[in-house]
Protein backbone atom coordinates (compact mmCIF):
# COMPACT_ATOMS: atom_id res chain seq x y z
CA UNK A 1 0.00 0.00 0.00
CA UNK A 2 1.68 3.70 -0.96
CA UNK A 3 2.57 5.69 2.06
CA UNK A 4 -0.31 8.13 1.24
CA UNK A 5 -3.21 5.62 1.20
CA UNK A 6 -5.59 5.85 4.01
CA UNK A 7 -6.98 2.54 5.14
CA UNK A 8 -10.35 2.05 4.79
CA UNK A 9 -13.06 -0.13 6.67
CA UNK A 10 -13.52 -3.58 5.08
CA UNK A 11 -17.02 -3.46 3.02
CA UNK A 12 -19.44 -5.90 4.48
CA UNK A 13 -22.55 -6.57 2.63
CA UNK A 14 -25.81 -5.14 4.02
CA UNK A 15 -23.87 -2.97 6.89
CA UNK A 16 -23.98 0.62 7.16
CA UNK A 17 -21.61 0.98 10.11
CA UNK A 18 -20.76 5.34 9.46
CA UNK A 19 -24.47 6.28 9.52
CA UNK A 20 -25.05 4.94 12.72
CA UNK A 21 -21.88 5.76 14.09
CA UNK A 22 -23.19 9.31 13.57
CA UNK A 23 -26.59 8.74 14.99
CA UNK A 24 -25.95 7.61 18.50
CA UNK A 25 -23.94 10.53 19.51
CA UNK A 26 -26.53 12.70 18.41
CA UNK A 27 -29.68 10.80 20.00
CA UNK A 28 -27.59 10.64 23.27
CA UNK A 29 -27.01 14.10 23.30
CA UNK A 30 -30.58 14.85 22.64
CA UNK A 31 -32.40 12.77 24.87
CA UNK A 32 -29.71 14.51 27.38
CA UNK A 33 -30.52 18.10 26.89
CA UNK A 34 -34.05 17.27 27.09
CA UNK A 35 -33.22 15.44 30.28
CA UNK A 36 -31.68 18.76 31.59
CA UNK A 37 -34.62 20.85 30.68
CA UNK A 38 -37.29 18.44 31.99
CA UNK A 39 -35.36 18.72 35.36
CA UNK A 40 -35.24 22.30 35.02
CA UNK A 41 -38.80 22.86 34.47
CA UNK A 42 -40.11 20.00 36.51
CA UNK A 43 -38.48 21.49 40.00
CA UNK A 44 -39.97 23.25 41.96
CA UNK A 45 -38.66 26.91 42.30
CA UNK A 46 -36.71 28.01 45.71
CA UNK A 47 -39.70 30.64 46.26
CA UNK A 48 -42.21 28.13 46.74
CA UNK A 49 -40.63 27.46 50.00
CA UNK A 50 -40.91 31.25 51.53
CA UNK A 51 -43.06 31.74 54.48
CA UNK A 52 -43.27 35.22 53.02
CA UNK A 53 -45.29 35.71 49.14
CA UNK A 54 -45.93 38.50 47.38
CA UNK A 55 -48.45 37.47 44.37
CA UNK A 56 -46.56 40.35 41.83
CA UNK A 57 -44.07 38.29 41.73
CA UNK A 58 -45.04 35.05 40.69
CA UNK A 59 -44.23 34.29 36.99
CA UNK A 60 -46.75 32.28 34.59
CA UNK A 61 -46.14 29.00 34.22
CA UNK A 62 -48.01 28.80 31.03
CA UNK A 63 -45.31 30.37 29.41
CA UNK A 64 -42.38 29.21 30.89
CA UNK A 65 -43.72 25.47 30.39
CA UNK A 66 -44.91 26.04 26.82
CA UNK A 67 -41.27 27.03 26.26
CA UNK A 68 -40.07 24.08 27.10
CA UNK A 69 -42.53 21.71 26.07
CA UNK A 70 -41.23 23.05 22.86
CA UNK A 71 -37.70 22.43 22.86
CA UNK A 72 -38.50 19.02 24.74
CA UNK A 73 -40.67 17.89 21.96
CA UNK A 74 -38.38 19.84 19.28
CA UNK A 75 -35.29 18.06 20.79
CA UNK A 76 -36.97 14.54 20.94
CA UNK A 77 -38.45 15.13 17.46
CA UNK A 78 -34.90 15.67 16.29
CA UNK A 79 -33.58 12.83 17.73
CA UNK A 80 -36.25 10.97 16.03
CA UNK A 81 -35.62 12.39 12.62
CA UNK A 82 -31.48 11.84 12.64
CA UNK A 83 -31.86 8.06 13.36
CA UNK A 84 -33.96 7.64 10.10
CA UNK A 85 -32.28 7.92 6.65
CA UNK A 86 -33.13 9.63 5.45
CA UNK A 87 -33.72 12.07 8.46
CA UNK A 88 -37.81 13.51 8.54
CA UNK A 89 -37.11 16.60 10.09
CA UNK A 90 -40.72 17.35 10.03
CA UNK A 91 -40.89 15.37 12.73
CA UNK A 92 -38.63 17.61 15.43
CA UNK A 93 -41.82 19.69 14.13
CA UNK A 94 -44.17 17.52 15.30
CA UNK A 95 -43.01 17.38 18.33
CA UNK A 96 -42.10 21.09 19.33
CA UNK A 97 -46.00 21.37 18.51
CA UNK A 98 -47.25 19.12 20.99
CA UNK A 99 -44.88 19.44 23.46
CA UNK A 100 -45.66 23.46 23.59
CA UNK A 101 -49.00 22.40 23.76
CA UNK A 102 -48.72 19.91 26.54
CA UNK A 103 -46.45 22.61 28.18
CA UNK A 104 -49.11 25.42 27.68
CA UNK A 105 -51.78 23.10 29.36
CA UNK A 106 -49.96 22.02 32.60
CA UNK A 107 -48.71 25.72 32.69
CA UNK A 108 -52.49 26.55 33.20
CA UNK A 109 -53.17 24.48 35.66
CA UNK A 110 -50.36 25.19 37.56
CA UNK A 111 -51.14 28.68 37.60
CA UNK A 112 -55.31 28.30 38.14
CA UNK A 113 -54.34 26.21 41.18
CA UNK A 114 -52.26 29.32 42.48
CA UNK A 115 -54.90 31.38 41.87
CA UNK A 116 -57.33 29.16 43.67
CA UNK A 117 -54.98 28.94 46.48
CA UNK A 118 -53.86 32.47 47.27
CA UNK A 119 -56.09 34.50 45.36
CA UNK A 120 -52.91 37.51 44.94
CA UNK A 121 -52.43 37.34 48.75
CA UNK A 122 -49.07 35.86 50.72
CA UNK A 123 -49.11 32.93 52.45
CA UNK A 124 -47.94 33.74 56.07
CA UNK A 125 -46.72 30.69 58.27
CA UNK A 126 -48.10 30.42 61.77
CA UNK A 127 -47.61 28.63 65.16
CA UNK A 128 -50.29 26.88 66.20
CA UNK A 129 -51.33 24.96 69.52
CA UNK A 130 -53.44 22.06 69.23
CA UNK A 131 -55.63 19.85 71.25
CA UNK A 132 -57.62 16.73 69.42
CA UNK A 133 -61.17 16.96 69.43
CA UNK A 134 -63.88 13.82 69.67
CA UNK A 135 -66.99 13.39 67.79
CA UNK A 136 -68.15 16.13 65.66
CA UNK A 137 -67.59 19.47 66.87
CA UNK A 138 -70.21 21.98 65.44
CA UNK A 139 -70.11 25.05 68.15
CA UNK A 140 -67.00 27.11 69.72
CA UNK A 141 -66.97 29.45 72.33
CA UNK A 142 -64.12 31.28 74.49
CA UNK A 143 -64.34 33.40 78.15
CA UNK A 144 -61.98 34.19 80.44
CA UNK A 145 -59.52 31.15 79.82
CA UNK A 146 -62.17 29.28 79.15
CA UNK A 147 -63.17 27.56 75.71
CA UNK A 148 -66.16 25.21 74.99
CA UNK A 149 -66.34 22.80 71.97
CA UNK A 150 -69.92 21.88 71.09
CA UNK A 151 -70.71 18.92 69.45
CA UNK A 152 -72.02 15.19 68.93
CA UNK A 153 -69.85 14.15 72.11
CA UNK A 154 -71.40 16.95 74.40
CA UNK A 155 -69.38 20.16 75.22
CA UNK A 156 -65.69 19.81 75.75
CA UNK A 157 -63.97 22.01 78.00
CA UNK A 158 -59.98 23.36 77.91
CA UNK A 159 -57.90 25.97 79.59
CA UNK A 160 -55.96 27.99 77.79
CA UNK A 161 -52.78 27.95 79.32
CA UNK A 162 -49.20 27.43 78.15
CA UNK A 163 -51.46 25.03 76.21
CA UNK A 164 -54.38 23.64 75.77
CA UNK A 165 -55.88 21.50 78.34
CA UNK A 166 -58.92 19.45 78.83
CA UNK A 167 -60.93 20.38 81.50
CA UNK A 168 -63.89 17.38 81.16
CA UNK A 169 -66.93 17.45 79.18
CA UNK A 170 -70.59 18.56 80.13
CA UNK A 171 -73.70 17.80 78.82
CA UNK A 172 -72.93 14.56 77.62
CA UNK A 173 -75.65 12.76 75.45
CA UNK A 174 -77.32 15.63 74.41
CA UNK A 175 -78.37 16.02 70.76
CA UNK A 176 -78.15 18.01 68.02
CA UNK A 177 -75.83 20.80 69.65
CA UNK A 178 -75.41 23.96 67.40
CA UNK A 179 -74.57 26.24 69.31
CA UNK A 180 -72.25 27.09 72.47
CA UNK A 181 -71.44 29.62 74.87
CA UNK A 182 -69.71 30.53 78.38
CA UNK A 183 -71.00 33.46 80.02
CA UNK A 184 -67.76 35.63 81.09
CA UNK A 185 -66.82 35.98 84.94
CA UNK A 186 -69.63 33.60 86.09
CA UNK A 187 -68.65 30.96 84.14
CA UNK A 188 -72.51 29.72 83.71
CA UNK A 189 -72.07 27.41 80.57
CA UNK A 190 -75.68 28.18 77.48
CA UNK A 191 -76.48 25.34 74.84
CA UNK A 192 -78.84 25.65 72.02
CA UNK A 193 -79.47 22.14 71.03
CA UNK A 194 -82.21 20.70 68.32
CA UNK A 195 -84.57 20.22 71.20
CA UNK A 196 -84.14 23.05 72.96
CA UNK A 197 -82.22 25.52 74.89
CA UNK A 198 -80.14 24.36 78.23
CA UNK A 199 -78.05 26.43 81.38
CA UNK A 200 -75.25 24.68 83.08
CA UNK A 201 -73.72 25.95 86.28
CA UNK A 202 -70.60 26.14 86.60
CA UNK A 203 -67.73 23.00 87.00
CA UNK A 204 -70.46 20.64 87.50
CA UNK A 205 -73.75 19.70 88.12
CA UNK A 206 -76.92 18.77 85.87
CA UNK A 207 -78.28 21.02 83.38
CA UNK A 208 -81.58 23.03 82.91
CA UNK A 209 -84.13 23.07 79.84
CA UNK A 210 -85.11 26.41 80.24
CA UNK A 211 -87.00 26.91 76.72
CA UNK A 212 -88.25 24.36 74.19
CA UNK A 213 -87.29 24.18 70.47
CA UNK A 214 -84.22 24.75 68.87
CA UNK A 215 -81.92 27.80 68.75
CA UNK A 216 -79.87 29.19 65.75
CA UNK A 217 -77.38 31.38 68.47
CA UNK A 218 -77.11 31.98 72.00
CA UNK A 219 -74.79 34.77 73.65
CA UNK A 220 -74.56 35.28 77.40
CA UNK A 221 -73.36 38.50 79.50
CA UNK A 222 -72.57 37.41 83.00
CA UNK A 223 -76.11 37.16 84.31
CA UNK A 224 -78.11 36.68 81.67
CA UNK A 225 -78.44 34.97 78.45
CA UNK A 226 -79.97 35.77 74.61
CA UNK A 227 -81.09 33.45 72.93
CA UNK A 228 -82.38 33.25 68.47
CA UNK A 229 -85.15 30.44 68.07
CA UNK A 230 -86.76 31.47 64.43
CA UNK A 231 -87.66 35.14 64.40
CA UNK A 232 -87.56 36.07 67.99
CA UNK A 233 -84.58 36.78 70.23
CA UNK A 234 -85.58 36.16 74.18
CA UNK A 235 -83.77 36.98 77.15
CA UNK A 236 -83.81 35.00 80.26
CA UNK A 237 -81.32 34.72 84.02
CA UNK A 238 -78.25 32.87 83.37
CA UNK A 239 -78.83 30.59 86.51
CA UNK A 240 -83.11 30.08 85.04
CA UNK A 241 -83.92 26.46 86.03
CA UNK A 242 -87.34 26.07 83.91
CA UNK A 243 -89.05 26.47 81.38
CA UNK A 244 -90.62 29.91 80.68
CA UNK A 245 -92.54 32.68 78.66
CA UNK A 246 -89.49 34.68 78.79
CA UNK A 247 -89.47 38.29 77.57
CA UNK A 248 -88.73 38.81 74.05
CA UNK A 249 -88.46 41.06 70.78
CA UNK A 250 -89.92 39.44 67.21
CA UNK A 251 -87.69 40.72 64.37
CA UNK A 252 -89.71 39.37 61.61
CA UNK A 253 -86.77 36.93 59.92
CA UNK A 254 -85.19 34.11 60.82
CA UNK A 255 -82.04 35.21 63.44
CA UNK A 256 -79.04 33.64 62.27
CA UNK A 257 -76.20 34.94 64.91
CA UNK A 258 -75.77 37.05 67.57
CA UNK A 259 -73.08 39.34 69.22
CA UNK A 260 -72.87 41.31 72.50
CA UNK A 261 -70.85 44.36 73.14
CA UNK A 262 -70.99 44.93 76.86
CA UNK A 263 -69.24 47.92 76.45
CA UNK A 264 -72.76 49.30 75.23
CA UNK A 265 -74.70 46.97 75.96
CA UNK A 266 -76.04 46.31 72.73
CA UNK A 267 -76.55 43.01 71.57
CA UNK A 268 -76.50 42.74 67.81
CA UNK A 269 -78.41 40.20 65.65
CA UNK A 270 -78.48 39.43 61.85
CA UNK A 271 -80.93 38.27 59.22
CA UNK A 272 -80.72 37.40 55.99
CA UNK A 273 -81.48 40.80 55.01
CA UNK A 274 -79.98 42.72 57.89
CA UNK A 275 -77.90 43.70 60.81
CA UNK A 276 -79.92 44.77 63.74
CA UNK A 277 -79.13 46.61 66.90
CA UNK A 278 -81.15 45.85 70.34
CA UNK A 279 -81.25 46.84 73.67
CA UNK A 280 -81.40 44.06 76.08
CA UNK A 281 -83.25 45.19 79.38
CA UNK A 282 -84.79 43.29 82.45
CA UNK A 283 -88.26 42.49 80.91
CA UNK A 284 -88.26 43.64 77.63
CA UNK A 285 -85.67 44.40 73.98
CA UNK A 286 -86.03 47.16 72.43
CA UNK A 287 -84.98 47.40 68.81
CA UNK A 288 -82.75 50.68 67.91
CA UNK A 289 -81.29 49.95 64.31
CA UNK A 290 -80.64 48.33 61.92
CA UNK A 291 -79.03 48.38 58.45
CA UNK A 292 -78.82 45.97 55.02
CA UNK A 293 -76.50 43.20 54.46
CA UNK A 294 -76.34 42.12 50.91
CA UNK A 295 -75.75 38.48 51.56
CA UNK A 296 -76.97 35.86 53.47
CA UNK A 297 -75.25 36.41 57.50
CA UNK A 298 -73.29 33.24 58.70
CA UNK A 299 -72.02 34.82 61.66
CA UNK A 300 -71.48 37.92 63.42
CA UNK A 301 -68.64 39.36 66.09
CA UNK A 302 -68.23 42.61 67.54
CA UNK A 303 -65.25 44.79 69.14
CA UNK A 304 -64.81 48.55 69.76
CA UNK A 305 -68.19 49.44 68.13
CA UNK A 306 -67.05 47.70 65.11
CA UNK A 307 -69.28 44.96 63.74
CA UNK A 308 -68.13 42.59 61.13
CA UNK A 309 -70.62 39.89 59.67
CA UNK A 310 -69.77 37.27 57.58
CA UNK A 311 -72.25 36.16 54.89
CA UNK A 312 -70.47 33.45 52.85
CA UNK A 313 -69.56 33.53 49.54
CA UNK A 314 -69.86 37.32 49.73
CA UNK A 315 -67.25 37.40 51.80
CA UNK A 316 -67.27 39.77 54.95
CA UNK A 317 -68.91 43.15 55.52
CA UNK A 318 -67.93 45.57 58.02
CA UNK A 319 -69.96 47.88 59.85
CA UNK A 320 -69.31 50.92 62.10
CA UNK A 321 -71.43 50.39 65.28
CA UNK A 322 -70.97 53.01 67.49
CA UNK A 323 -73.99 54.77 67.14
CA UNK A 324 -76.25 51.73 67.49
CA UNK A 325 -79.74 53.26 65.96
CA UNK A 326 -78.26 54.32 62.81
CA UNK A 327 -75.42 51.26 61.87
CA UNK A 328 -73.47 52.84 59.03
CA UNK A 329 -71.54 49.94 56.36
CA UNK A 330 -67.88 50.57 56.19
CA UNK A 331 -65.96 47.79 53.90
CA UNK A 332 -67.43 44.81 51.82
CA UNK A 333 -63.91 42.10 51.99
CA UNK A 334 -64.48 39.76 49.36
CA UNK A 335 -60.87 38.38 48.97
CA UNK A 336 -62.30 34.05 50.73
CA UNK A 337 -64.07 32.21 48.29
CA UNK A 338 -66.35 31.61 51.24
CA UNK A 339 -66.33 33.19 54.92
CA UNK A 340 -67.90 30.44 57.03
CA UNK A 341 -66.94 32.94 60.51
CA UNK A 342 -65.36 36.14 61.14
CA UNK A 343 -63.86 37.19 64.52
CA UNK A 344 -62.24 40.79 65.83
CA UNK A 345 -59.53 41.56 68.04
CA UNK A 346 -57.74 44.87 68.19
CA UNK A 347 -57.53 46.34 64.57
CA UNK A 348 -57.30 42.33 63.24
CA UNK A 349 -59.83 40.60 61.44
CA UNK A 350 -59.70 37.14 61.19
CA UNK A 351 -61.66 35.30 58.29
CA UNK A 352 -62.34 31.26 58.80
CA UNK A 353 -62.48 30.13 54.96
CA UNK A 354 -63.43 26.07 55.39
CA UNK A 355 -60.50 24.30 53.40
CA UNK A 356 -58.67 27.40 52.40
CA UNK A 357 -57.59 28.24 56.29
CA UNK A 358 -57.70 31.32 57.85
CA UNK A 359 -57.13 35.26 56.29
CA UNK A 360 -55.77 37.88 58.37
CA UNK A 361 -56.87 41.41 57.28
CA UNK A 362 -55.49 44.72 59.05
CA UNK A 363 -57.86 47.67 59.58
CA UNK A 364 -55.74 50.95 58.71
CA UNK A 365 -57.93 54.22 59.49
CA UNK A 366 -60.47 54.08 56.75
CA UNK A 367 -58.77 50.98 54.96
CA UNK A 368 -59.26 47.28 55.39
CA UNK A 369 -56.07 45.70 54.15
CA UNK A 370 -55.72 41.82 53.86
CA UNK A 371 -52.39 40.77 54.97
CA UNK A 372 -52.47 37.04 54.11
CA UNK A 373 -53.53 33.64 54.68
CA UNK A 374 -52.89 30.62 56.93
CA UNK A 375 -53.28 27.49 55.37
CA UNK A 376 -52.55 23.68 56.31
CA UNK A 377 -55.04 24.71 59.28
CA UNK A 378 -57.45 22.14 57.90
CA UNK A 379 -60.85 23.10 57.53
CA UNK A 380 -61.68 25.91 59.57
CA UNK A 381 -65.40 26.52 59.97
CA UNK A 382 -65.55 28.34 63.42
CA UNK A 383 -63.62 31.36 64.52
CA UNK A 384 -63.76 33.12 68.43
CA UNK A 385 -61.17 35.80 69.32
CA UNK A 386 -60.26 36.07 73.24
CA UNK A 387 -57.46 38.09 75.22
CA UNK A 388 -55.11 38.03 73.14
CA UNK A 389 -55.46 34.54 71.33
CA UNK A 390 -57.52 33.57 68.55
CA UNK A 391 -59.53 29.79 68.75
CA UNK A 392 -60.62 27.56 65.23
CA UNK A 393 -61.87 24.96 64.85
CA UNK A 394 -60.28 22.43 62.40
CA UNK A 395 -63.46 20.40 61.53
CA UNK A 396 -60.89 18.03 58.94
CA UNK A 397 -59.33 16.33 61.33
CA UNK A 398 -61.21 17.15 64.54
CA UNK A 399 -58.48 19.84 66.12
CA UNK A 400 -59.06 23.11 68.37
CA UNK A 401 -55.76 24.96 66.94
CA UNK A 402 -55.04 28.18 68.98
CA UNK A 403 -52.80 31.18 67.44
CA UNK A 404 -51.44 34.27 68.80
CA UNK A 405 -54.14 37.30 67.95
CA UNK A 406 -50.94 39.83 67.13
CA UNK A 407 -48.86 37.12 65.52
CA UNK A 408 -45.69 38.72 63.57
CA UNK A 409 -46.52 38.28 59.84
CA UNK A 410 -42.83 38.74 58.13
Amino acid sequence: MPPSATPTEPCVPGRTAAPRARGAPRRRIALLVAGLVTIAAIAPPTRAQDSVYHEQKHTSRSTTLGVTGVLIGGLAGLGIASSQSPPSYSIAVVGAVIGGAVGVFLGKQYDELHAAQYHGVRPITVHTTDAELEGDPAALAAHDSVVAVGGSEGVQLFISASSLVPHGTRAEGLLGIATVDIAPQSMWLTIGASHGLYVFPPERGRGSLVREGSDAAVVSAPDRVFAASGDRVIELPVDADSVAPWPGLDLGAPVRALALDSAGPVLWAVTDKQLIALRPGRDSIVQLGAAPIDGAARRVAVARGRVAVAVGEKGVRVFDGSDPASPRATHVWTVARFAYDVSLEGERMFVAAGPEGVYLAEFHGKNLATVGLARGLGFASAIVSRDGYTYLLDRRTNHLRRILSDLEVR
